[in-house]
């Protein structure tokens, strides 16, 4: 609430020192720069049972739907606790949780830590370390995370957060041309080739973007197998610098050239070649056929699954990064 008080230059939203003051989302309507702002003040999310008075926090599923609604999140973390000992816990893991939370929804997230003013001036720079380590350690999914210092109390640095929003606002509705992305990824496979994985290798052979907000790439493989998770990770950051999405978070589906055209009818033979294509394409007959994707027609034979089946496939090996 001081946060929004701050941007907003007036005391519109009640604030106080004791927790739980704030029940229910408020929006407030708002013009930063030309551009039309929802600011949207939620409850504190927190564990339950964590402060002795639970009912005062308001309701956590409204503030989650919030998030759902959003396209930008500020998270206000509080680096006091523990500076006492001469050890900042700031983020704390639940602060951890509700950024994961945050990314895996596809939404904008700013970290904002407040009441910096608070913090001595000696001690700032190392505080400042401490924080960017942790943050880097706890969320390597998204490089470049913006880590912004604030006090709502002073109106300092506020302005700020805003800015970066609008700057992650615009590489969150970013639109990368197929034949840029396909380039890229051949100069990417000459230097970093994909290790083996379950006795294949599963090789990328044709990237596009499918999706906006977040940017969302299609990769088609030689195989339908799994890449390790770090060297999805990697393929993720690398992207973000080559093409300027620093800080936002980006998904990668991987899909198979190997699927059967859509309706093609197949042969007894022909299912069988597909069940030996390794270990995972074996997985994955098995998958089909425990959800009865890959069925029987009525004429007789077995047909490829359709688009949607093979969507739903498809989402299996979805990476969010």
């Amino acid at each position: 609430s001081s946060f929004i008080n701050a941007l907003l230059q007036e005391e519109r939203l009640l604030v106080d020192e004791q927790r739980g003051t704030t029940y229910d989302p408020v929006a407030v309507q708002w013009y930063f720069k030309d551009h039309e702002f929802v600011l949207i003040d939620t409850a504190g999310i927190t564990r339950a049972g964590s402060h002795p008075n639970d009912e005062s926090h308001g309701d956590m599923k409204s503030s989650f739907r919030a998030i759902q609604r959003s396209h930008a999140c500020v998270l206000v973390v509080d680096p006091l606790p523990g500076m006492e000992a001469g050890v900042t816990q700031a983020p704390s893991r639940w602060d951890f949780r509700v950024a994961r939370m945050v990314l895996e929804e596809g939404k904008i997230l700013v970290l904002a830590i407040n009441k910096w003013d608070l913090v001595p001036d000696m001690d700032q720079e190392r505080y400042r370390e401490e924080l960017l380590k942790n943050v880097t350690e706890q969320l390597p999914e998204v490089r470049d995370l913006p880590v912004i210092f604030v006090s709502a109390k002073h109106a300092q640095n506020v302005a700020n957060v805003m800015v970066k929003v609008m700057q992650l606002y615009k590489r969150w509705n970013a639109r990368i041309p197929t034949g840029k992305l396909n380039d890229w990824m051949r100069a990417f496979m000459l230097h970093w080739p994909p290790p083996w994985k379950d006795g294949q290798k599963c090789y990328p052979k044709y990237i596009t973007q499918v999706n906006n907000r977040p940017p969302t790439f299609a990769m088609w493989t030689n195989l339908y197998g799994e890449m390790p998770p770090n060297y999805l990770r990697h393929i993720a950051n690398t992207m973000r610098t080559e093409f300027n999405i620093q800080g936002i978070p980006v998904r990668l589906k991987l899909r198979t050239t190997l699927m059967p055209k859509p309706g093609k009818k197949l042969t007894k033979k022909e299912v069988r070649q597909w069940k030996r294509m390794g270990p995972k394409q074996a997985e994955a007959m098995a998958k089909l056929g425990k959800r009865r994707i890959y069925r029987r027609s009525k004429v007789g034979g077995d047909r490829a699954p359709s688009l949607e089946d093979q969507e739903k496939l498809a989402r299996e090996v979805t990476f969010n990064g």
